[in-house]
């Protein structure tokens, strides 16, 4: 038997979120929310940049399981 997903359901969360970062704008956009918590450098709030960009990871992974499911 051939197998031809990357994950069981068990891991599914932890692989399709983990495949979000193979994309550099999501890496971009973490290290700026992680950035803006230090005081000194900070131009936003860390949330304002942190919340949709893990809103737009969660759309990614969403995706990831509708075509899951219909394999």
């Amino acid at each position: 038997k051939r197998k031809s997903t990357r994950y069981t359901w068990p891991t599914f969360f932890f692989i399709a979120f983990g495949l979000q970062f193979k994309k550099i704008v999501n890496i971009f956009y973490i290290i700026t929310g992680i950035l803006n918590f230090f005081p000194s450098i900070a131009v936003n709030s860390p949330i304002v940049v942190i919340l949709p960009t893990l809103l737009i990871m969660l759309i990614g992974v969403a995706k990831e399981f509708v075509s899951e499911f219909k394999r």
